[in-house]
């Protein structure tokens, strides 16, 4: 109790101290940097605005008042320095640069923060602006006055300062609020070698304070108007005319006039420079020394450091989970902490920079992210989505893994920024900056750190509205080869890519495989996710591994995700090369067995006794989908029926599975881009098989359409942002249910299984699904489809023998009577004997007919098996 009392004592003493050191100074710093920088616009400005003040009243034109007034500036610049119209002008830009200054000044004082430290968001925003307008409503009536007609000068209507506050605001508005907004959305529209010159977000830095200026130039003029000529005896048609005129002349100067602002980085550059330079002392222990002599002994130490530098990172420590035990995988609400990872090993060296405290504030490009903001969302980050790579450690300090690597600091930012309420703006600005980071940082030192910020971009990527513009593969593959390259491979031989000594204790080595590991199941699911094969033999290193029993500094349930990465590789690599396109001319033993042999490899986690995490049995329920989607392929399998209800209910488990962990772990918020891709799969099975003569196969048609729509109503949740993936993906698949021919043949007919989209391997369910929505609604007619149809007229056309040799009929669904004849083949229809404790000896294997004999040559996918033996076969 005492030691709690204590620590409430001490924080509570902490909090009220303030940083008052070299306040006056600082002040009077801010003040001399704000009136300076306002010094160096005003000339400029003053002769711009008495230009457009002087062309209202009549008094003169813009051109001759501009150019009587440089041509004074030039041969007595005295009489323009020390006059009214420029005092006031430095009092506007003056006190707007001196009020964004002193807040950063006083902020730093009552928080204790350094006096470098500089504020941002709504409240720097609001003072500033809150300044601006003031200040420049008392210049506007005093410029009024002494440029306005001949006379006494009249008191400004309210009208008119009304008018130049609504001005301002605007302008004020289209400066600082429509660039974030406005900038990714050029973004998208812009062609990639447009963005090499230029990007989306100084376009509209330009483009929005010129645009609003059609808007607010003829309330100025307006309101100069209502001062220049009084309100009495003028109709409103008349006043039109005089702000007609002079609209385009006046939007012209005063939109190169606007860009005065621009100059507030320069003020605050000078402040912080200034503010670094406050102290400045004599020690006591200081003599002069040789230049030449420091020089060399910089140098030195430069080198020194160098090397040091280079042998901490040639390591590659970022705190990689080095446990051997069993990470456990714990979902549940009550105890959402304990899921991540427990990270132990040696601790990254920490400079003298990383170990400061306070967060501090960073900026890529044009976009700035204050402390409290880093702060938030790298919490979010370690809070819902570090589950899924559990690789880094919360305990690091932002601060520190910006040291590491800004593509790893900025990838934590991307990933959390996703479901940030703080700063909503932030997330849709960070694409471009972030991904140009990623090539630029392909020449980094830190490879360890920036192959860790890759596979975060790859499980969350920014959002995109087609998945043609999906850049997951690419990411993920340069992570493989980014570890390729520093041997992350082969653990054990690790020193020999590298030039420097690294760590290969038990820790570095653990560290090594993890990392190597997760490259490997997140390659294999950005391959899988797309239908993209993949040509880096990861099968044959992670064998290695094994053989070498370094696998064993793995977690389990890595293990387990790197054996269904394993499973699905081969399975891709071996229906790959297997001709569905012509499976009457070829015989189904091949297939048919080797379908049954990774049944059995899935099977085996679920008969090893121990227990699996809600995620893991998520993960594992994915990969039999992406199996059981091949005996689509096969609909004169004599056992189609049964694996109909395979499929059917393996689709209905994945989205139960993911519905039930969204309710547990909010996972359809957090999930990562393979989930909801395999949703995505597992939603186009319901459709296909309730949508088309499939559904006389299922019992249970109601299950799957309630699956169906709360499926959709999870995809409508994974999504992000406005038009992205997720998002489009619930209105197709809302389009399609309610269609009533998007599965039916030309002739009006019930269509069937048949997969038009072949190559896209376990994911061609997904593509076929999308291809016939883009035929409906899209108005894009589907090559496939068209060489299908070719394909029905040259059977219509052929012999009659060949034709009744090539028609496909389902088999008898298993719950009709006399399905178990035996047919023409000698096989019993609907009988696996794999699932019965039968002895089946090689002679009833081979006691087939010729057009299915197993060795048959035109058997090309079963070839393709035994080439690639044994890795198409259970060890």
């Amino acid at each position: 109790m005492m030691t709690r009392t204590s620590t409430t004592m001490e924080s509570a003493a902490e909090a009220k101290v303030w940083n008052t050191k070299n306040l006056g100074l600082r002040l009077a710093f801010d003040f001399i940097a704000g009136f300076s920088a306002a010094t160096m616009v005003a000339p400029i400005i003053t002769i711009i605005d008495k230009g457009i003040m002087q062309n209202a009243s009549g008094q003169a034109t813009i051109k001759d008042s501009l150019k009587d007034s440089l041509k004074t500036l030039l041969l007595r610049p005295h009489t323009i320095i020390f006059s009214k119209p420029f005092g006031l002008i430095c009092m506007l830009y003056g006190g707007t640069y001196l009020t964004a200054n002193s807040l950063d000044t006083i902020t730093s004082t009552v928080q204790n923060k350094p006096s470098t430290h500089v504020t941002s968001g709504t409240m720097k925003f609001a003072a500033s602006s809150g300044a601006n307008i003031g200040l420049c409503l008392f210049k506007d009536q005093a410029f009024a006055r002494l440029f306005g007609p001949g006379g006494p000068p009249r008191p400004v209507p309210l009208p008119s300062y009304a008018l130049f506050t609504l001005r301002d605001c605007l302008t004020i508005f289209a400066s600082f609020n429509v660039p974030p907004l406005l900038g990714p959305v050029l973004n998208k529209n812009m062609s990639e070698e447009l963005k090499k010159s230029i990007s989306g977000q100084t376009i509209a830095q330009f483009a929005a304070p010129a645009g609003i200026q059609i808007f607010s130039t003829p309330m100025h003029l307006l309101g100069l108007d209502l001062y220049n000529r009084g309100g009495k005896g003028i109709t409103w048609g008349d006043r039109w005319a005089i702000v007609k005129k002079n609209w385009g002349m006046t939007a012209w100067h005063t939109f190169w006039r606007s860009y005065k602002g621009r100059c507030e980085c320069a003020c605050q550059h000078i402040s912080e420079e200034v503010q670094n330079r406050l102290v400045c002392t004599i020690e006591n222990g200081f003599r002069r020394v040789n230049k030449r002599q420091k020089s060399a002994i910089l140098q030195r130490e430069n080198q020194l450091l160098r090397e040091q530098l280079s042998t901490v990172y040639a390591s590659n420590d970022p705190r990689i989970s080095t446990s051997p035990s069993d990470a456990n995988f714990s979902h549940s609400p009550q105890n959402s902490d304990s899921s991540a990872f427990p990270i132990e090993g040696s601790r990254v060296p920490i400079t003298a920079t990383a170990t400061r405290n306070d967060t501090v504030l960073r900026s890529l490009g044009c976009i700035i992210v204050d402390a409290k903001e880093i702060d938030e969302i790298f919490a979010l980050y370690f809070l819902h989505y570090s589950k899924h790579l559990p690789f880094l450690d919360s305990q690091i300090t932002p601060n520190l893994y910006y040291e590491q690597s800004p593509l790893l600091f900025w990838a934590i930012i991307s990933a959390g920024t996703r479901r940030y309420t703080g700063n909503p703006t932030l997330y849709g600005s960070l694409a471009e900056p972030v991904l140009e980071l990623v090539w630029s940082s392909m020449t980094s030192g830190t490879v360890i750190p920036n192959i860790q910020g890759l596979l975060i971009l790859t499980t969350w990527p920014f959002p995109t509205n087609s998945t043609s513009k999906d850049n997951t593969f690419t990411l993920s593959g340069m992570s493989v080869n980014l570890a390729l390259q520093i041997g992350l491979h082969v653990p054990l031989q690790g020193q020999e890519y590298s030039r420097t000594r690294i760590d290969l204790s038990n820790d570095g080595i653990a560290r090594r495989v993890q990392l190597w590991s997760y490259c490997v199941v997140v390659h294999q699911k950005a391959a899988c996710s797309l239908g993209y094969p993949i040509t880096v033999p990861l099968e044959l290193f992670q064998r290695k591994l094994d053989l070498n029993g370094v696998m064993d500094f793995a977690p389990r349930s890595l293990k387990l995700e790197l054996r269904l990465a394993s499973i699905i590789g081969r399975i891709n690599s071996v229906f790959s090369d297997f001709n569905f396109d012509d499976l009457q001319s070829q015989p189904q033993a091949a297939p048919a067995m080797m379908l049954n042999v990774f049944e059995a490899q899935l099977n085996e986690p679920d008969k090893d006794g121990t227990a699996i995490a809600d995620l893991e049995i998520l993960y594992l329920e994915i990969a039999r989908l992406q199996l059981r989607i091949y005996y689509l392929r096969c609909p004169e399998n004599t056992n189609f029926s049964l694996n109909l209800t395979k499929i059917y209910t393996t689709a209905l488990q994945v989205v139960e599975l993911i519905g039930k962990l969204d309710g547990e772990m909010d996972l359809a918020s957090f999930c990562p881009h393979y989930v909801y891709r395999m949703l995505a799969l597992a939603t186009s099975v319901l459709l296909r098989v309730l949508k088309s003569s499939l559904a006389g196969y299922v019992t249970d048609e109601l299950a799957g359409k309630t699956t169906y729509f709360l499926a959709i109503s999870l995809l409508k949740k994974m999504s992000v942002q406005t038009n992205d993936m997720p998002g489009r993906m619930a209105g197709i698949l809302s389009q399609l249910w309610t269609s009533e021919k998007v599965f039916k043949m030309d002739g009006g007919g019930e269509g069937s299984a048949t997969l038009r989209i072949q190559s896209r391997l376990s994911m061609s369910m997904l593509h076929d699904t999308m291809w016939r929505w883009r035929e409906e609604y899209g108005g894009q007619a589907n090559e496939n489809s068209k060489l299908s149809r070719t394909k029905d007229q040259n059977l219509d056309s052929s012999d009659p023998r060949t034709v009744a040799s090539s028609i496909v009929e389902y088999p008898q669904k298993a719950t009709e009577p006399g399905n178990t004849a035996i047919n023409n083949t000698g096989f019993i229809p609907n009988l696996d004997l794999t699932a019965m404790d039968v002895p089946v000896s090689s002679q009833d294997l081979l006691a087939l007919d010729d057009a299915s004999f197993l060795w048959d040559p035109i058997d090309h996918g079963f070839e393709s098996m035994i080439e690639l033996f044994p890795d198409s076969w259970p060890l």
